[in-house]
Formats: C-alpha cells, structure tokens, sequence
C-alpha cells in the first residue's frame, strides 16, 4: 500500500500539469481565435474601402471620358481671355530669354523653376512669383547695365 500511494500522488501531479497544459491550449487557441475575428474585421473593411475606391475610380473615369468627348464650348470673351493670356506669357518669356544670357539672371530663372516645381500652388499665386522675380530681374538688369556703363 504504501507503494501505491506515491503513484496516486504522482498520477495526481499528471493530471495536474496535463489539467494545465489544456488550460494554456484553450487560452492560446482563444486568443488565436480573437485575432483572426480582429483580422477578419479588418480585411472586410479594408474590402469595403478597396471595392468603393475602384467604384470612386471607374465613376472618375467615366466622367473624364464623358467631359472630354464633348465639345469645349467658350465664349468669344473666354476666347479673347485666353490668348491676352497667352500674350502675355509669351511676353514674359521674351524678357527672360533676353536677360537669361546673362549669368546672375539663371541662377534666379533655377530659383523660379525650382520654387514652382517644390511647392503646390495654385496658379495664381505662381503667376504673382514669377512676376515679382521678373521685375526684380529686370531691376537687377538695369543695376548691372548701369555699373557697365559708369
């Protein structure tokens, strides 16, 4: 009898760590259980969101088809907006090809190129630049021209 009572306790011990083994399994199997809810989750939002951003995509495209298969239609004032604005480009950038032979006016013409392409902005306000760096050109020009000539 007493040999059987140390194989009772040990047979207890088994039954105790194999008790806790099953434990450690159901809570690891739980928590396998949780992140696969959670990333089930997140894939079916993420699926939401893909499939409206194609939805948004294709509604984009067919609206850009659909506008540019028209016809632009603009009044003869819109016309004569358009080419005093090209006008005026093109005579703007007269003036910089004239002064752009000149060294110090490139690095300035670099600054406009490289500012415009650095930033977002709108056109406006790169036009407001490109006019304010023009006319401090053409002043740096007339700064130059009279030191050649004194």
């Amino acid at each position: 009898m007493s040999h059987g009572k140390p194989r009772a306790i040990e047979i207890e011990q088994q039954l105790a760590q194999l008790r806790w083994r099953r434990m450690q399994n159901e809570r690891s199997i739980r928590a396998y259980l949780e992140a696969t809810k959670v990333m089930k989750q997140k894939d079916t939002i993420l699926g939401l969101t893909v499939d409206m951003s194609a939805e948004r995509m294709t509604w984009l495209d067919s609206v850009v088809r659909d506008e540019l298969g028209r016809p632009l239609v603009l009044t003869d004032e819109e016309v004569h907006n358009i080419e005093v604005d090209e006008h005026k480009v093109k005579k703007r950038l007269t003036k910089v090809y004239d002064i752009s032979h000149h060294p110090p006016y490139i690095l300035i013409l670099m600054y406009i190129v490289h500012d415009h392409s650095t930033r977002n902005s709108s056109w406006k306000t790169y036009r407001k630049s490109v006019n304010k760096l023009v006319r401090a050109i053409l002043e740096l020009k007339m700064v130059f021209a009279f030191r050649k000539n004194s």
